[in-house]
């Protein structure tokens, strides 16, 4: 239980990279527990939602800037919200392994629930930002890797 409440310090320290590695290498160690899966999910969740809404200031102060600060700052807040989904993504993926380890009925329930709602922040950044950064990117003649 220790280590497992070593990976949370370690993100309150902004430690990230730390928590995350200790977290993978118990997973390793004990792959069957449903609880590292779900505690490297939170962590993943935690940094995708700061990116996410960070990002989404960033966004919408995008939106009624001039011409020049849009080109300067849409390739950044681009990888930003890739960035930001990519972690969901590893968040939605160890919920799902926790779930289906979980024994206790109600874990397994939340952690689907968990997996939801980090899905509808993938979608709204697939289906909404991504698409409306790349519209304007192309208007501004700016090359989106």
């Amino acid at each position: 239980p220790i280590m497992r409440q070593l990976s949370f310090i370690y993100i309150d320290l902004g430690e990230t990279e730390k928590a995350i590695n200790l977290s993978k290498s118990l997973i390793e160690k004990y792959s069957e527990d449903p609880d590292l899966y779900y505690n490297l999910a939170v962590i993943y969740q935690r940094i995708s939602l700061d990116e996410y809404y960070s990002s989404i200031e960033k966004f919408n102060n995008l939106m009624n800037a001039n011409e020049q600060e849009k080109i300067n700052q849409i390739p950044k807040l681009y990888n930003d919200f890739l960035n930001s989904r990519g972690n969901a993504k590893k968040s939605r993926v160890n919920f799902l392994s926790s779930s289906d380890l979980s024994i206790d009925e109600k874990s397994a329930k939340d952690c689907s629930e968990a997996s939801k709602e980090t899905r509808k922040i993938i979608r709204q950044i697939d289906d909404a930002l991504l698409p409306s950064l790349v519209e304007e990117s192309k208007k501004l003649n700016i090359i989106l890797e």
